[in-house]
């Protein structure tokens, strides 16, 4: 049903690709061999679809994506990082002005994580400053991801000026 389904999506017939692909994680899952990967297919299917979309449809293919990431992310805690960075990348092409707050529940969730990378982390602090500052406006809420941001990037100026400015803070 993996092959079906990828020759289902080449040819373009998402909705059977769906099928097919949904049918094939059944089988895996109930033969006990269902693994992030498995999922992670699944999710990139819908971005490829999206890249074929435009609107409404686009940012809907982007959020089942998005949601396929999040149930990897919550199945299988050892490849978690992995889930919340793709719906991290996901975010802005869901909710472009953050105004919706996709992106805050993975960053979170990456911002916490003992296990993801230096980079990783940066990326989700980054957008916890974006987040907390424009959206919810709230300087304070984001001075802590500021400094986290400080931390992990010490040589950006822009982010010492702006903890200068903003929070009186010489770096």
């Amino acid at each position: 049903m993996g092959v079906i389904s990828n020759t289902y999506k080449d040819m373009g017939e998402y909705d059977k690709a769906e099928t097919a692909y949904q049918e094939y994680i059944n089988t895996v899952e109930s033969n006990g061999k269902l693994n992030y990967f498995h999922l992670q297919n699944y999710a990139v299917m819908y971005k490829d679809k999206a890249e074929e979309c435009v609107g409404m449809e686009q940012v809907a293919a982007y959020k089942k994506a998005f949601d396929i990431y999040g149930q990897a992310a919550e199945r299988f805690p050892d490849y978690a990082d992995y889930g919340y960075i793709n719906q991290l990348q996901l975010s802005p092409l869901i909710d472009p002005d953050q105004e919706a707050g996709v992106g805050l529940q993975p960053a979170l969730q990456l911002y916490n994580s003992v296990s993801a990378n230096a980079s990783w982390q940066l990326m989700a602090t980054r957008y916890l400053v974006g987040y907390y500052f424009n959206v919810k406006k709230s300087k304070e809420l984001a001075r802590k991801y500021f400094m986290r941001w400080h931390e992990l990037d010490p040589d950006n100026e822009t982010v010492k000026r702006n903890i200068a400015i903003l929070y009186k803070v010489k770096l």
